[in-house]
């Protein structure tokens, strides 16, 4: 339960006392006399040492001392009021030695609201608050001039006596002017507080108001209930202080937002001082009780309120020019987030295609980077690992390109370099000490992990700045494909390479439609007999422009671009299709078999399906079609499901091995991924010779054996090298020193000569 403050346990006792039966009447006025001077000065102790605290901020300092010294002069006051009482007697002294103490009491609690914290820092808002209190006194005085001190004034009391009876309330009300403002505008955790210094002004204006009334008919006591309301006032003020923490230093809190009914109170509350100033104009017109009095107040208030507008015309531009600096700030960090990457602190995409495209007329220089093994990195030790290592990468990029017009991050781990002016040539140097940056082992989570670059650089010669991006971007694959972290520079042979790969996919596309595939068969020989012992189909494209497409050209287009599944799926219908119509017109014990190659995008959980359906569809028997697939398909773990060429070996349908002993780990393929044969690659074949090496081939021809795998050799173009094979045991072969790829029609009647039939052997795949 919390503890009921000090200050109001003395206000019971000194009500008790007002309030005591049996107190003759001038020990009880001189008890409350003395009373309503110490309590005064026990709220200016308070207030003062508030004030002298270290904890108490600095603008709160000033106040409480201002405060302390408003109730400090009225306990003086009130002094000299009793010390008057006793030398002279209970008279009326109106206007008496102690009224300018009393009255010293509304300035200085002016000020010291003035200066509370969360105010008006700046000293016009300050001034034209002032301003406001005091168009409220000056009203009031215009207003009860003549019609309340005149009328209650009679020949014995001076006006000006009566006048000075009037300040106190008229002070008061300037004071809540200033005070209720205050108090609605604070924070919910400080508004009690706030509370009670304006319940102690209330406490004041009433007491002042109640003396103005009893002073007129002279029957003001010491002892009264006014006294009590002094008394209350100034105890509320000792209760303020004391509950004051808010002002402290440790309170760094923010205010919270103000509700939406404070706000409409404080609007209103602003224009109090106009209301104030056409009621004045308004009363003295109906009364016609303009006098020299009222219309000294009234040229008051008129001043006032000029430089009321004057100071809110001030503080206006004052607001104006804070905001538009506001916006300023606000607007460049807007472009500082909207121009920069956050992760690495270079400029983003969007920055550096604004800032290229302002000089691309200066003939810059561009070096695009494209980080190699980064995404090895990124899998392997995580995202934010990645992050930290293209922090890294930015800073030494920086460190290298000290004079870079630009350094930026164009998204994931692609960065540029914009060299301003100067020869292409002047790019070399800098490309390589960019290499030789990245090649520096990087610190990466508790690892050490090292990273390359592809760079390509390219010149704006004439070109807008989509153009000197598109042509490093050119080089930069060039360099990859040169075999990475190296740099190459844009030669416009790229452009035209691009471009007509660019138009090849986009004809690629519509091939299919346009019926511009075809199928040619190469026969796969027994090297013993020379009879036809399979066949091998090679995929043609038939560009109405271009002509005769390479596969070499236009396969890796289809894998890039996802074409090759419905490519490869069109081959094997096709090839199943005609090899099954073939075998239908030849002995059963001379019907060649089929196959089809396999690319790693065409590995995927429909295949099996797709593949049984063709079969079934074609009447091809299964164990006349044999799948092709390469060791790249065995390389890339992630794309490669051992299962679905397990699948398809359930479904009696052979696997074959192409381009044996190209990839990496063939070995350990055969046991991880069971094929049925092998198909020694032409690079091996091409040194078998009087004069060449068979090491190799017969080794391969040594592990198919020992495997118990068939084998077929690729490329065979000279007779020597069919004789060295013959000699290492090598059943089966192909190459155009035997028989060049054929269309259909051509090989059918290759297939239904008598010399053409082939003996009744192993049948061999169809490669795409």
């Amino acid at each position: 339960m919390r503890r009921l403050s000090p200050a109001w346990l003395v206000l019971g006792v000194y009500a008790a006392w007002l309030l005591l039966p049996g107190l003759p009447d001038d020990v009880r006025t001189l008890g409350s006399n003395i009373a309503l001077t110490a309590i005064p000065g026990w709220a200016a102790a308070a207030c003062l040492g508030a004030a002298w605290r270290r904890r108490t901020a600095g603008g709160s300092k000033l106040s409480f001392a201002l405060l302390g010294a408003g109730c400090l002069a009225w306990a003086l006051g009130n002094g000299l009021w009793t010390v008057l009482v006793l030398t002279v007697g209970p008279t009326s002294f109106v206007p008496s030695p102690a009224d300018p103490l009393y009255l010293l009491l509304i300035p200085l609690t002016a000020a010291a609201l003035l200066c509370l914290p969360r105010q008006a820092r700046d000293a016009v808002g300050r001034l034209r608050r002032l301003c406001d209190s005091c168009i409220v006194a000056a009203s009031l005085l215009a207003v009860g001039w003549p019609l309340i001190v005149l009328p209650l004034v009679d020949e014995r009391r001076e006006p000006l006596a009566f006048a000075i009876t009037l300040a106190y309330p008229a002070g008061d009300f300037a004071l809540l002017t200033l005070m209720l403002p205050i108090t609605l505008a604070a924070a919910p955790r400080w508004r009690p507080m706030m509370l009670q210094l304006t319940g102690a002004l209330l406490a004041l204006t009433a007491a002042d108001v109640a003396y103005c009334v009893a002073n007129r008919f002279g029957v003001y006591s010491s002892a009264s209930a006014i006294a009590f309301g002094y008394a209350a006032a100034f105890l509320g003020v000792v209760a303020f202080v004391r509950s004051a923490g808010l002002y402290r230093r440790r309170d760094t809190q923010p205010c919270p937002p103000t509700r939406r009914r404070t706000k409409t109170l404080l609007a209103l509350l602003r224009h109090v001082p106009v209301v104030a100033v056409a009621l004045t104009a308004l009363v003295l017109l109906l009364t016609d009780s303009l006098n020299a009095v009222t219309g000294v107040a009234l040229v008051v208030v008129l001043l006032l309120s000029s430089t009321r507008q004057q100071l809110a015309h001030w503080e206006n531009d004052r607001l104006t020019g804070e905001l538009e600096d506001r916006v300023q700030h606000r607007t460049k960090q807007l472009e500082v987030l909207a121009y920069t990457d956050p992760l690495t602190g270079l400029a983003n995409r969007a920055r550096f295609a604004q800032r290229l495209d302002e000089i691309a007329a200066t003939e810059p220089v561009l070096l695009l980077l494209d980080l190699d093994g980064f995404k090895t990195i990124n899998d392997t030790l995580g995202h934010a690992a990645g992050d930290e290592l293209l922090a890294l990468v930015a800073k030494r990029l920086r460190d290298a390109c000290p004079r870079a017009d630009v350094l930026a991050r164009l998204g994931g781990d692609e960065f540029a370099v914009v060299l301003h002016t100067g020869p292409l040539a002047d790019a070399a140097p800098v490309a390589d000490l960019v290499l030789a940056e990245l090649a520096a082992p990087f610190q990466v989570s508790r690892a050490e992990v090292c990273l390359g670059g592809s760079l390509g650089v390219a010149g704006g010669t004439g070109t807008g700045g989509d153009d000197i991006l598109r042509h490093a971007d050119l080089a930069m694959y060039a360099a990859k494909a040169a075999g990475r972290n190296c740099w190459r520079v844009f030669d416009p042979a790229m452009g035209r390479a691009a471009e007509r790969r660019r138009a090849l996919e986009d004809d690629l596309r519509v091939a299919l439609d346009r019926d511009e595939l075809s199928l040619y068969y190469q026969p796969v020989l027994d090297l013993q007999t020379g009879h036809i012992s399979g066949l091998e189909a090679l995929l043609r494209w038939h560009h109405p422009e271009h002509g005769l497409v390479s596969p070499d050209e236009f396969i890796p287009i289809a894998e890039e671009t996802g074409l090759i599944v419905g490519i490869g799926a069109w081959v094997l219908q096709q090839a199943c299709h005609q090899v099954a119509e073939w075998r239908r017109g030849l002995p059963p014990d001379r019907q060649p078999g089929v196959g089809v190659n396999l690319s790693v995008h065409q590995l995927q959980p429909g295949l099996v399906d797709m593949v049984a359906a063709t079969l079934e569809e074609s009447g091809l028997p299964a164990n006349a079609l044999y799948l092709e697939v390469t060791e790249s398909v065995f390389m890339d773990d992630d794309r490669t499901d051992p299962e679905i060429l397990q699948a398809i070996r359930r479904l009696d349908i052979k696997v074959f091995l192409d381009d044996f002993g190209t990839g990496y780990s063939s070995l350990s393929y055969l046991r991880r991924f069971p094929v049925d044969g092998l198909k020694i690659d032409r690079s091996f074949v091409r040194e078998l010779g009087p004069e060449g090496e068979d090491v190799l081939a017969a080794a391969i021809l040594h592990i198919a054996d020992c495997l118990d795998l068939v084998v077929v050799a690729e490329g065979i173009e000279e007779p020597q090298q069919h004789a060295v094979l013959l000699e290492l045991g090598c059943p089966l072969g192909q190459g155009f020193g035997l028989h060049r790829p054929m269309p259909a029609d051509a090989l059918e009647r290759l297939l239904f000569t008598p010399q053409g039939i082939p003996e009744p052997r192993d049948a061999l795949p169809v490669e795409v």
